[in-house]
């Protein structure tokens, strides 16, 4: 079964078509910067970690998450679901801001599920910290 991605998702991926031209490249500094959240907060499932790099309504989701988890005891067999992703769109900055989308690639249970998102990084102090991040429903494919 799959789940339609909101309007906005949809919209964002054909504008994503539109600004592939002026995408950053990958060795920018918040290029980097979104690259590393991806990898600490998804492929790592660290949370902890990744509230390092994050300022705003991004640090206050994960404060939230790892409040909901104090107290609860790690599973004896963590089995973590295979992961990749790809950043398909990162804007170049306009003042102090940009905004990177993503997608993960979930395998489980013999399925690969999908899920989008996007990041917005804000450039404080001459370093660039994750704002924000949304992500869409689940696709399974």
């Amino acid at each position: 079964m799959k789940i339609k991605l909101p309007l906005f998702f949809s919209i964002l991926g054909l504008l994503s078509l539109f600004t592939l031209g002026a995408c950053s490249h990958p060795t920018s500094d918040f290029y980097k910067k979104a690259e590393s959240f991806i990898q600490t907060y998804y492929l790592k499932a660290d949370a902890k970690g990744s509230l390092k790099i994050t300022e705003g309504p991004a640090a206050q989701k994960i404060k939230q998450e790892l409040d909901l988890l104090e107290g609860l005891t790690p599973s004896q067999n963590p089995e973590r679901p295979k992961m990749t992703y790809k950043i398909f769109a990162c804007e170049n900055p306009i003042e102090d801001q940009a905004h990177c989308d993503y997608q993960l690639d979930i395998q489980m249970d013999h399925q690969t599920r999908v899920r989008k998102g996007r990041l917005s990084l804000r450039k404080i102090d001459e370093v660039w910290w994750i704002t924000q991040f949304v992500e869409a429903p689940y696709e399974d494919s």
